[in-house]
């Protein structure tokens, strides 16, 4: 085991887990305790090799934190115990903010403080300097766990949850940065619209109803511009600002960070086995692919899905180019909103 891990994992903390091991707390442990040869059984080796690479990010992630001064002083304290705490979203929560550390002075390479102030003076969960400005950071980490039976809806309403507490700690006087780091049902990746429908709203199906007739009519899709960077008007119908403008200005943009465990040599698609009469050459490069994806030397890191998602009325925008290799959902001078990548704006 690192230095680092050991200092802040040591093995009375570990044990502590041990006892009354919930799968969650049997997962941190397997990832902290990953090593060894690799095993004959090829889904043990797979394991094994997906909790290395939880273990090679984990470790990144905290010695960013500790290089930024994010252990230093009452803060340092209170992140310690959280990454100690046998509860799943203190732990969640606190690696998190070390995943956002690593990212903004790692990936970014932008300077990373640990005493960045927000409303009423409260310390913030980062601070960075962009473009020579200082920009508020909150970390959220939403987290809705897949039930083994059927569900369905969406996950926009745990991106709600995070913008509404991370604009009650912004302060107004700088740009402010709401970082979410999701563990959901559904990847956002996958689904960015769960993101705009968070952030601006939704399309929803209206008609009228005459109560003469007994019989509604005059059906038609609408924009329901209810997101939180939009929605103007409480659910009773009263303004919310004096001036007409959304309530959540303080947040310039949301970034999305979402980890995935991702490998040199994928896992085919084994739907194609059950193609009838499948060309044998597709089916050999198919078997070809699932050995070389078992293989003990194929390399498995974890990746992250960047997407940024700009406040048309933020107080303090931020900029766009800072963030020009991420797509980035922007609206242009008509007011229509786009991903720079070209990806479909379902909304």
């Amino acid at each position: 085991m690192c230095w680092l891990f050991a200092e802040i994992f040591p093995e009375d903390v570990r044990e502590n887990w041990r006892r009354r091991c919930t799968p969650e707390l049997s997962f941190r442990l397997n990832v902290l305790e990953a090593c060894g040869p690799s095993p004959s059984n090829i889904s043990r080796a797979l394991d094994l090799r997906n909790r290395r690479a939880w273990r090679a990010a984990w470790e990144a992630y905290l010695e960013s934190a500790f290089v930024c001064g994010l252990f230093d002083g009452n803060r340092g304290k209170d992140l310690l115990a959280r990454l100690r705490t046998r509860k799943a979203d203190n732990f969640r929560g606190a690696m998190a903010e070390c995943l956002a550390c690593w990212f903004m002075a790692g990936r970014k390479r932008y300077p990373v403080f640990a005493d960045m102030k927000g409303r009423d003076e409260k310390v913030l969960d980062l601070g960075v300097t962009i473009n020579d400005i200082k920009t508020g950071i909150e970390v959220k980490s939403p987290f809705r766990e897949r039930p083994d039976t059927e569900w369905s809806g969406g996950e926009s309403d745990k991106i709600v949850s995070a913008i509404e507490q991370a604009d009650k700690q912004f302060d107004d006087s700088t740009p402010n940065l709401l970082v979410v780091v999701p563990e959901l049902r559904v990847p956002i990746r996958w689904h960015r619209e769960y993101l705009l429908h968070a952030c601006f709203g939704s399309s929803v199906y209206r008609g009228e109803f005459d109560p003469s007739a007994g019989r509604a009519r005059n059906f038609k899709f609408e924009f329901d511009p209810a997101g939180k960077f939009f929605r103007t008007t409480r659910p009773d119908g009263k303004v919310m600002k004096a001036d007409g403008f959304p309530a959540h200005r303080r947040i310039s943009a949301l970034l999305c960070i979402e980890e995935f465990v991702e490998h040199m040599c994928p896992m085919p698609d084994y739907r194609a086995f059950a193609i009838p009469d499948l060309p044998v050459d597709i089916r050999d490069a198919l078997l070809d692919q699932h050995w070389r994806y078992h293989r003990p030397d194929n390399q498995t890191w974890i990746d992250h899905a960047v997407m940024v998602v700009h406040n048309p009325y933020a107080l303090h925008p931020l900029s766009q180019a800072s963030w020009n290799e991420f797509p980035q959902f922007v609206f242009d001078t008509d007011g229509v909103g786009q991903w720079t990548d070209g990806e479909p704006a379902n909304i």
